[in-house]
């Protein structure tokens, strides 16, 4: 899992995606899929999107790839995205990236979900549609699905992956290109979630 190397990331980035990824590996709070196919892929996402818009902090939006879930990893589903923010501020803190810099990965991680916070920067839109484009592959909502079906009833699993789904290709996707190239499998996916 390293990094591609047209990438150029710092050196503390390089360090802490390094001390997340062995943690993911280690998790009993994820599946073995989670890693590979939703961290990464957001990470792959996210460079393609920083490709585009050159204007971004690569290193902003690399840590709140690597921040935003950081809390399903630690066993905190619901407000992953407050656990987040606030432990990349811990830590970031702690290793002494300047406070405006840190600010702004709070900011990234914190209104990733696009519910009760909305992402503001560049770099925030960026990873809340990196973070949409990653349930698209990899047929992520199959596997949520499956993982639902453990807690609740089949509609009430088919209904909350349908709400979720509506909210990542919705309210979360901030670029006119990505919406283009996701409609078709948006609208296979409602026509499957359908009553």
């Amino acid at each position: 899992m390293e990094v591609r190397k047209r990438y150029k990331y710092s050196p503390l980035v390089l360090k802490l995606r390094k001390a997340i990824i062995e943690e993911a590996k280690k998790s009993k709070h994820i599946s073995s899929w989670f890693l590979p196919r939703h961290l990464m892929e957001v990470e792959r996402c996210a460079n393609r999107l920083c490709d585009k818009y050159s204007q971004a902090d690569r290193d902003i939006v690399c840590l709140g790839v690597w921040f935003h879930d950081i809390g399903r990893l630690r066993g905190y589903d619901k407000k992953h995205d407050i656990y987040g923010a606030e432990e990349a501020r811990k830590i970031l803190s702690q290793a002494g990236l300047p406070s405006a810099k840190i600010e702004k990965v709070y900011e990234v991680c914190r209104s990733h979900k696009c519910e009760d916070v909305q992402p503001k920067s560049l770099e925030a839109k960026i990873l809340a549609t990196a973070d949409a484009m990653s349930h698209f592959m990899h047929t992520v909502y199959l596997r949520l699905f499956l993982y639902y079906q453990t807690e609740m009833t089949f509609d009430e699993s088919r209904i909350l992956i349908r709400k979720k789904l509506e909210r990542d290709f919705n309210r979360k996707i901030f670029f006119k290109e990505v919406k283009n190239q996701l409609r078709k499998k948006y609208e296979a996916m409602r026509f499957v979630l359908q009553d």
